[in-house]
Formats: C-alpha cells, sequence, structure tokens
C-alpha cells in the first residue's frame, strides 16, 4: 500500500519541499502512530544522509510498507525499513508517566531489555515511589548503572533490532531491493552513553552478523541517538558517529 509519494528534481529543491512534512511525533500518552515515526525518521536520515552524497538526485521516495520506503534515484534502488528502538516496558512506562505523572523522573534501570516482566498496574507502582511516594514511605531510587551497564544494554537493543528486521525482511511478502538499508530511531539511550566505547563494543556483533546465515541481509544501518547519527558499514564494517543534523 502507498501511503505517500515524495519528488525531489536536486538538492536545492529537497530542501524546499522537506519543510513541507510534517514531522511532529506526538507523546506516546497521546495516541502516538507508527507512520508519524516513521516520517520523522526518514526525514532526519535523509538530511544526514545527503552530506555524505550516498543518495543523488532526481530522487523518488515512496512511503510505503514491507519495506517502508523506498528510494528511487536514476542509478539505484533502495529499501529503507524503520524501527524503533526501546523495550518494550520503558515505552509503557512514558506513556503512562506522561498520564500520571507529567515532568516526572523516569529510573531507566527498571526498565532494561533484562527486566521482569509487568503488568502497568506494576509499572505505575514504581512510576509512584519514584515521584511522588509516600509521606510515610521512602521514595524509590535506582542504584545506578555501574560499570558499562548503560553501553552494554545499548548494544544488545541495537543488534537485537537488526537481526529481528532481518529475519521480517527474509519473509514472504517483503519487496528486496538492489540496497537495502535500515534506520533505527533510538529512544533507549541514556545521557551517560559513552558512544565511543558502545561503539568498540558493537564491533563484534557486526562482524558475527555479517557472517551470519541470516537470509538478505541489510548493507547500511543508520541509528538516531540523542544528538548523534550513526552509519554502520554492515558490509565493510565501518562505524561512524556524526552530529545529528
Amino acid at each position: 500500500m502507498i501511503k505517500a509519494t515524495y519528488n525531489f528534481e536536486n538538492k536545492l529543491k529537497f530542501y524546499e519541499q522537506i519543510k513541507q512534512i510534517d514531522i511532529a511525533v506526538p507523546l506516546r500518552s497521546r495516541g502516538r502512530k507508527k507512520d508519524e515515526v516513521e516520517r520523522y525518521s526518514i526525514v532526519s536520515f535523509l538530511l544526514n544522509i545527503l552530506e555524505k552524497n550516498l543518495i543523488s538526485f532526481p530522487m523518488k521516495i515512496v512511503h510505503r510498507n514491507k519495506p517502508d520506503f523506498l528510494i528511487e534515484t536514476q542509478t539505484c534502488k533502495i529499501g529503507i525499513e524503520v524501527s524503533e528502538v526501546i523495550p518494550e516496558q520503558l515505552a509503557r512506562a512514558e506513556a503512562i508517566l506522561e498520564k500520571q505523572f507529567p515532568n516526572g523522573m523516569l529510573e531507566l534501570e527498571f526498565f532494561r531489555l533484562d527486566a521482569p516482566n509487568r503488568n502497568n498496574s506494576a509499572i505505575n507502582e514504581i512510576l509512584y515511589k519514584t515521584n511522588k511516594g509516600n509521606e510515610n514511605e521512602a521514595k524509590l531510587i535506582g542504584s545506578g548503572l555501574a560499570g558499562h551497564i548503560v553501553e552494554e544494554n545499548w548494544v544488545r537493543g541495537i543488534i537485537g533490532s537488526i537481526y529481528s528486521k532481518t529475519k521480517k525482511m527474509n519473509k514472504v511478502g517483503f519487496d528486496k531491493f538492489q540496497n537495502n538499508w535500515l534506520v533505527l530511531y533510538d529512544n533507549q539511550a541514556s545521557i551517560s552513553l559513552n558512544y565511543a566505547y558502545a561503539g568498540v563494543k558493537l564491533e563484534p556483533y557486526l562482524i558475527e552478523y555479517k557472517k551470519s546465515n541470516s537470509g538478505v541481509k541489510f548493507g547500511n544501518a543508520f541509528i538516531l541517538s540523542g544528538n548523534s547519527f550513526f552509519h554502520l558499514d554492515l558490509i565493510h564494517l565501518n562505524f561512524k558517529q556524526t552530529l545529528l543534523i
């Protein structure tokens, strides 16, 4: 199903037209939709990738399904799959926090990938204790994320998303093209994340991914994380970080 089509004659026209695309991403508690995340991600991705001259003009972009976007130029077709990277429980905690405790604090360590399964009631109780609590109770405070736990969890989230989307790409009904790229909208990052160290920890997993028998693989993965933009060349195993435009 085609959701929208965009045609860009040249780079100047691109910068003029891209401003007309609605890239607002509402809060989860206000009904954030997948299409909204996809539009924000593709625009942010394009603004950054054009500086690297990896795509030429004229260019046509189709917003669709399986994959989420198709980029067509005179020389190639690129399938783009978009995925938000966030632990499912953390996403639910954010939605509850926005509704119940506006401007409240979220202790990330309680909602990591390896956190025990909790229902919404249990999540709400944790948020209550970390933000308001009871005058007769001590406020719940995390013990802190010692060592490199933040980076290790980030790497697990990224590599898990790459494998998950690779599995989806190899299912019947998912169109493959000359180039197949993955754009990750990272919402699991912490302000204490050391990206340089995370990149070092990620490298062996990327080598393993390249060697794996996973069928058709993504040639490139791009990560939108905080104020950083990452390019993972999954063929030549290069890892580059720049500031997000």
